[in-house]
């Protein structure tokens, strides 16, 4: 059985966070015993538990080593939320341990004279881009791949699962409020 740490900076989260309240400590045992039998657990919680820290702790926990740079992306936890507020609060209290990405739509194309989004490059439609290695899109994307922990928006992930090669081989996938998980890949 996994040890949980006593405070959260022993595992290397920000000091802000200066306990684990008993409802996460409750949760994470719960849902580390769980993973002794089967490898999907689903957890139920109210607000206000603090769902965004036990997903990082179980991060910890549970893919302790990450990715490991310079190899192919294993490891590591993949965290999908289904609005972009929910993604910045991840970013905004975890900024040194996770990564972020957003689809195409929300990046312009540094070669479209007309300001179009990477949502329409004319890279999406075969063409060797001279700028790829550089364009902000593929930039924050390939960070968030190679992250121990990258935080993405649930409908983009399952696209990139879909119809790439991104974001395979987590140890640790986290759905945060997959309640309403299908009504974000729907839209």
């Amino acid at each position: 059985m996994i040890e949980l740490p006593s405070k959260p900076s022993d595992i290397g989260l920000p000091e802000k966070f200066t306990e684990f309240r008993n409802a996460q400590i409750a949760a994470a045992m719960r849902i580390l015993h769980a993973f002794e039998t089967t490898d999907n657990v689903i957890l139920q919680a109210p607000p206000g538990i603090g769902k965004t820290l036990l997903s990082m702790l179980l991060s910890r926990l549970l893919s302790p080593n990450g990715r490991q740079p310079g190899k192919p992306p294993t490891g590591g936890t993949a965290i999908t939320t289904v609005s972009k507020l929910l993604q910045q609060q991840y970013l905004d209290e975890f900024p040194d341990d996770v990564k972020t990405a957003t689809g195409r739509d929300n990046w312009a194309c540094g070669i479209d004279p007309y300001g179009g989004t990477a949502a329409n490059a004319p890279c999406n439609h075969g063409w060797n881009c001279p700028v790829r290695k550089s364009c902000d899109y593929f930039v924050q994307r390939d960070d968030a791949n190679y992250a121990d922990v990258a935080v993405l928006n649930s409908a983009y992930y399952v696209f990139e699962k879909a119809f790439t090669s991104q974001f395979s081989g987590h140890d640790l996938i986290v759905f945060d409020e997959a309640h309403d998980l299908e009504q974000a890949i729907l839209n």
